[in-house]
């Protein structure tokens, strides 16, 4: 790395002048030295020349290379003449050519897929740069596209969203798979936007509707907390109207990260005229004007929008982006491998269509019944009718036009052998909940959702009821580790404990194939955002780790460095050592160790709930302690919280010590040592200040009997009712009997109690 930087500058020095190979320098060795010091040759052993090094003579190069020859056994003369016939033979010659050059073809054979995979990286990006996109079709007049960030007044809390105006087609020049595949890289690349592990298309009216409180309240939950555990794209029409506008809002009262992107027609929208030539800049969109049935402003509180413009209008506009809205989500879910759903609330005559593209590909329907308009007339026709009947009433009487009626015909024959579309009631008498609604249609599409990933998408949608019933009726066998070991990962990321728990009730050895590795990385917590930790993450050793179960060497080579330097952990790293040796697998306690970094004191617990059943709990609780300690100096923000919970570790230690029954059996836990860890407990208790628990009577007997003379290094001590004047006395008088008695081995009373 040094020699391409140097070759890279082009160093010359007036003193001496250096020429750097073009390869770089594995290993330097002295080729002649002359007893003056006054050039010295360096070969290379992957070079096929040796570079010149000439500088003048010093007294300090004199003495080297004199010191150089005296320390030899052999004459200096003999040294020269042996190294010289060895660089004189012809056939070590040849050997080191042919290797030079078949190195020099190696590098050279990377060098160019490093460039060609570099000139793939740029051209995949600037094809899909915002200036590449065109608001025309082809053949006619073609322009750039527009594209910038918006800016709404009034929502100063929000980033401003960024927007991009393009053509619906770019037929014949490219399909519509190559071209949504061009927008989303776009999304990706330039934008920034997070990969989505569940797509949740809403469609529905455009028309404004109102829902009671508990109703808005339960569809906003639902649909934010579905948003938010699976790290969700939720897809809407963009617009400050019906539907739209509930989503946006629903969503920006609950959590400010989901990412809601509008995809809108830019014929209908009002105040376009601001964003008509816009390259780039921000601008701002104040929604002044009233929305009205030839346009409507934007919803203000979508993070992300997308405009398709195919040359359309006023009202003659509406609806011209759906074919490309749908062939974008189906393009997204078939390259990120995501399942996709799709929610319809109300809804007119025209969201018909959207549901029979949606049935067509593949993709699951729910029906909210009872907010009227298309999901009723849908719901009653599929489910509640037979034979199947639009409701009557004037606000079904346009579903009864034989357009629609057919429609509808065709979405139930489809539906009739898929069995895509499901519906549920959200009145104020249900206890209906959105978010297990919208898991359960993905969960059940077999065409989406196989299932050795039911259990893992169940887990990272975080319902534990879900989980439960799926770990119920499945039977794993063989390939049981391959179906927990995902879910446990991504119920650790989550810090769900409930279903972390329910996963290591399942099988507890699943502990042992953790990437500790990618838990650490992906936590989100300060502690792990030291630039020391963000270098270790970057290394060879921890990419290589990436997907695998952590090891003692590993763990020790990526995050070693980090625990030595900090020293949170006490005994931690000396542990890991000692696992390492001992060819055992990282368990229960270093996930204790890592739920007390995060401050998860509930994680904790079930951790050390499983590692007391066979392992040192007292132990661990007093370094669960200490460690909670050690974190509450550093981080200054959160060191009351931390203080509180070394609190409540060391309490777990005090209250356990109360199960030993007799004084002996709290020795040997106090004194006797643990195999994987350094010290003993009343070492580790001393020098961590647990003050609590060495005020505990059985620690406070111990140091008694110690007074006492009472050690494992002695056979007499002192009775217990020795009084102070009489320790005196016999001091002074050594001939006053003190009746000593004999120090009792460390083996367990036949009381004691395992607890």
């Amino acid at each position: 790395l040094a020699a391409a930087r140097l070759n890279m500058a082009g160093v010359h020095n007036k003193a001496r002048q250096v020429t750097v190979p073009k390869l770089p320098m594995r290993r330097l060795h002295i080729a002649d030295r002359k007893r003056d010091g006054s050039e010295v040759s360096l070969l290379n052993a992957d070079a096929t020349r040796s570079d010149t090094v000439t500088r003048e003579p010093s007294p300090k190069s004199r003495r080297n290379s004199t010191n150089i020859h005296h320390a030899s056994s052999d004459p200096p003369s003999a040294n020269a003449s042996s190294f010289n016939s060895r660089k004189a033979s012809p056939r070590r010659g040849k050997d080191k050519a042919a290797h030079s050059t078949a190195v020099e073809k190696r590098n050279k054979a990377v060098n160019v897929l490093q460039q060609s995979f570099h000139r793939l990286q740029v051209s995949r990006e600037a094809k899909s740069a915002p200036m590449t996109f065109r608001i025309n079709k082809p053949g006619e007049d073609a322009g750039l596209a527009d594209y910038g960030e918006l800016n709404f007044i009034g929502r100063a809390a929000h980033n401003p969203a960024p927007f991009l105006r393009f053509a619906a087609t770019r037929e014949p020049f490219l399909s519509e798979e190559a071209y949504c595949s061009q927008v989303l890289d776009l999304l990706e690349r330039h934008w920034k936007m997070q990969s989505a592990s569940v797509l949740i298309s809403i469609t529905g009216s455009a028309q404004d509707f109102d829902l009671s409180p508990r109703l808005h309240q339960t569809f906003s939950h639902g649909l934010a907390k579905a948003a938010h555990a699976t790290n969700a794209w939720i897809v809407t029409g963009g617009t400050d109207t019906g539907v739209m506008r509930l989503v946006g809002r629903a969503l920006a009262s609950f959590d400010e990260r989901v990412t809601v992107v509008g995809i809108t027609a830019w014929g209908s929208l009002l105040e376009r005229e601001h964003m008509e030539g816009c390259r780039g800049q921000r601008i701002e969109i104040t929604n002044q004007k009233k929305n009205d049935r030839f346009g409507a402003n934007l919803e203000p509180h979508h993070t992300h929008f997308l405009m398709v413009d195919d040359g359309s209008r006023a009202d003659k506009a509406w609806g011209t982006e759906i074919k490309f809205r749908f062939a974008l989500e189906r393009e997204y879910a078939r390259r990120r491998r995501v399942p996709r759903v799709l929610l319809v609330v109300q809804g007119g005559p025209g969201t018909l269509q959207s549901i029979l593209e949606a049935v067509i590909g593949e993709c699951p329907v729910v029906l909210v019944a009872d907010s009227g308009g298309v999901a009723q007339a849908l719901d009653h026709f599929l489910f509640r009718s037979n034979p199947p009947s639009v409701p009557d009433g004037k606000d079904f009487r346009a579903f009864k036009d034989l357009k629609h009626v057919e429609r509808l015909m065709k979405i139930k024959e489809l539906n009739d052998i898929s069995h895509k579309v499901s519906s549920f009631v959200l009145n104020d008498s249900s206890t209906a909940q959105l978010d297990l609604y919208l898991l359960n249609a993905v969960l059940n599409d077999s065409s989406q959702c196989k299932p050795q990933h039911r259990l893992k998408l169940a887990v990272e949608w975080g319902r534990l009821d879900v989980v439960s019933s799926i770990l119920q009726e499945s039977r794993f066998g063989s390939d049981s580790d391959a179906v927990l070991l995902p879910a446990l990962q991504m119920a650790l990321l989550k810090q769900n404990a409930e279903i972390t728990s329910l996963l290591i009730d399942r099988k507890p050895a699943l502990v042992e194939q953790i990437d500790f590795i990618s838990i650490y990385q992906r936590t989100n917590s300060m502690l792990f955002r030291m630039p020391e930790l963000i270098r270790a993450f970057g290394s060879e050793e921890a990419l290589d780790a990436e997907g695998c179960k952590t090891t003692p060497k590993t763990f020790l080579d990526v995050l070693g460095p980090w625990f030595r330097k900090y020293k949170l952990v006490p005994g931690y790293v000396t542990h890991l050592e000692i696992l390492k040796d001992a060819k055992k697998e990282l368990g229960f306690s270093s996930l204790i160790v890592w739920a007390v970094l995060i401050g998860n004191q509930t994680l904790a617990r079930i951790f050390w709930q499983w590692h007391a059943e066979d392992h040192d709990p007292i132990r661990m609780a007093l370094i669960a302690s200490q460690t909670a300690s050690n974190v509450a100096r550093i981080l200054n923000n959160e060191s009351k919280k931390y203080e509180e919970q070394a609190t409540m570790y060391e309490g777990w230690a005090h209250e356990l010590l109360d199960y030993c029954r007799a004084q002996r059996d709290a020795q040997i836990v106090l004194l006797r040592r643990n195999i994987f860890w350094p010290d003993t407990i009343i070492k580790l208790a001393v020098q961590g200040e647990h003050k609590t628990f060495v005020g505990h009577r059985r620690v406070q007997m111990l140091v008694d009997d110690w007074w006492n003379g009472a050690s494992l290094t002695r056979e007499l001590s002192l009775p217990s009712s020795a009084s102070t004047l009489q320790i005196l006395l016999y001091l002074i008088f050594p001939f006053h009997d003190l009746s000593l008695q004999e120090v009792e081995s460390l083996e367990p009373s036949a009381n004691a109690t395992k607890p």
